[in-house]
């Protein structure tokens, strides 16, 4: 948020800036944009434009008066790749085709304008860099596990590239022996594979 007496700093919300750090450690753990979506709203999390209506009284919608705690995966992820939480100002993303045609395209990260430790940061870099890669796969959709499936999407077959999935284990399957489990479902799947 805007500092009060100055409105060219940033400063830690201290209502919402605990909420962004638990976002960050709910991906780190391995849980997917949706399910830290569903623990959010499960807390009764107010979605980052309820806050603002109930902060300011702007933007009243019906949608959002009605739904203030639904969070969309969209939201969490546009949290989690956002480097303003690291201390960084970051401009040029997108800019509009022409100035008679004002639609915005997005710019290549490489030609971005970032402004580094501008104000206090909320997230360490090395966080924020343990999750990019484990958001940046698209996930399948994965039933309701006790076994964190962070490596999901992320583990491909060399020869054709199809991803790797490792099953939820039987009741009977004794923990000790879910590494071996997995290992053996990785070997047929190599042994499955038809290129």
């Amino acid at each position: 948020m805007k500092d009060p007496n100055n409105k060219h700093k940033l400063i830690v919300n201290p209502e919402t800036g605990p909420i962004v750090k638990k976002i960050f450690e709910l991906a780190k753990s391995g849980l997917t944009t949706f399910k830290i979506s569903m623990i959010l709203k499960n807390e009764s999390v107010l979605k980052p434009r309820a806050q603002i209506i109930k902060d300011h009284g702007k933007y009243i919608m019906d949608n959002f008066v009605k739904y203030p705690y639904d969070w969309s995966n969209r939201t969490i992820y546009s949290m989690l790749t956002n480097m303003e939480y690291l201390g960084h100002l970051v401009s040029n993303k997108n800019r509009s085709k022409s100035f008679k045609d004002r639609t915005l395209i997005n710019v290549d990260k490489t030609d971005w304008i970032i402004v580094k430790n501008t104000h206090e940061a909320l997230i360490d870099e090395e966080t924020f860099n343990i999750i990019q890669p484990m958001i940046a796969v698209k996930r399948k959709a994965v039933k309701e596990t006790k076994v964190n499936q962070i490596f999901i999407g992320l583990l491909r077959c060399p020869k054709c590239q199809k991803t790797y999935h490792f099953p939820e284990p039987n009741q009977e399957t004794v923990l000790a022996h879910l590494h071996v489990l997995h290992i053996e479902n990785l070997v047929k799947s190599i042994a499955r594979c038809i290129t």
